[in-house]
This record gives structure tokens, C-alpha cells and sequence, in this order.
């Protein structure tokens, strides 16, 4: 927070350079979130967007926080959510019973080996209800509980859509493996 503290003070005096200065250091760290949540880099490029704008509309409360970059993430990751309620009436989920995929350790050691763009490239293979629901559980650590109140959606609905996302992701993960092992 120190390194951010006169910063965000000539921000909420209004100051324009300081502002640019501001978002020129987040907009990586943000695009991360945001492309971890997005499929195409000009969703993404909206909800990075639209998380600044959040950002400086309540830059006021920024000099209150404890950890500026956690509150910064959390904005970034509420507009994610909010684009993708906006997205949702389009999509049609079904909800088979389905059998629950297992990890194996060799699938975990494949994921470990991946760089964060490799794993941002298959989340973004995912559909768009697995990749937001594997994202909040996986990556952001967020309950069950906690992605159905914020989806608007029954928690049983979030365990699914994170079961079909890791089976997907381990079959895209297989995938990319025999594609690497093929043509090298």
C-alpha cells in the first residue's frame, strides 16, 4: 500500500498524470483477471475497462483499504462476474448427472508445468458458465455457496459446472500434450 499511497492521494485529488500513472500500473495485472474471464481479448479489453472506471469512480475509498491490490483484484473480478451475468441469457446449460472427474497426479503435474498463458489460453476453450465457475473456485477461491449468490444460481448448478470445466480442462490438457508430443 505504501507504494500506491501518494499515488492514490493525487488521484483523489483529481491530478490526470497521477491517474494514467495509476492505470498503467494495474493494466497488467488486471488484464490477467480479465482474460482469465473472457474469450475474446475484446471482452476482456471491456471488462478491464470497466473495472477502471469502477476503480476511479471510488478511488476515494482506496486510501482506506488495507491491501489496495487485493481491493483492485476484487473490482476486477466483480466486473468479470457482472459482464458475464450480462452474457448469460445467452447460454443454455444442461444439467445431466454426470460422473465426477479425478484429477490424477499426472494431470496436476501437467498443470504445473503450464505457464499462466498456457492456462489462460484453455480456460478460455472452456464454455463460458465452466470458465467463470472454475475460475471463482479454482483460482479465486471463492465457495460454492459464494458463486451461486453472486451468479444467481443453486449451488448444486456451481459443483456441475466446475465438475464439466476440469473434465474439459483435462482433456484440453491432454490434448495440448499429444499436440506438443506430435509435432513438438
Amino acid at each position: 500500500m505504501l507504494e500506491y499511497k501518494d499515488l492514490i492521494e493525487r488521484c483523489i485529488a483529481g491530478d490526470s498524470k497521477s491517474q494514467r500513472e495509476l492505470y498503467d500500473m494495474l493494466k497488467g495485472r488486471l488484464m490477467g483477471i480479465c482474460l482469465r474471464y473472457n474469450k475474446m481479448q475484446e471482452d476482456a479489453n471491456d471488462v478491464f475497462q470497466e473495472a477502471m472506471i469502477r476503480l476511479f469512480k471510488n478511488i476515494d475509498q482506496a486510501a482506506n483499504v488495507s491491501n489496495f491490490e487485493a481491493w483492485v483484484r476484487r473490482i476486477a473480478t466483480n466486473s468479470a462476474i457482472d459482464a458475464y451475468k450480462k452474457r448469460r441469457s445467452q447460454l443454455h446449460v444442461s444439467l445431466d448427472n454426470e460422473d465426477v472427474p479425478e484429477f490424477k497426479d499426472t494431470d496436476a503435474n501437467a498443470f504445473e508445468k503450464l505457464k499462466a498463458e498456457e492456462v489462460v489460453m484453455l480456460l478460455q476453450q472452456l464454455p463460458d458458465n465452466q470458465q467463470i465457475v472454475f475460475n471463482l473456485f479454482t483460482i479465486d477461491g471463492y465457495s460454492h455457496k459464494e458463486i451461486a449468490q453472486r451468479l444467481d444460481i443453486a449451488e448444486s448448478t456451481s459443483r456441475v459446472l466446475l465438475t464439466r470445466g476440469k473434465r474439459n480442462m483435462i482433456e484440453l490438457l491432454k490434448k495440448t500434450e499429444v499436440d506438443e508430443q506430435f509435432y513438438g
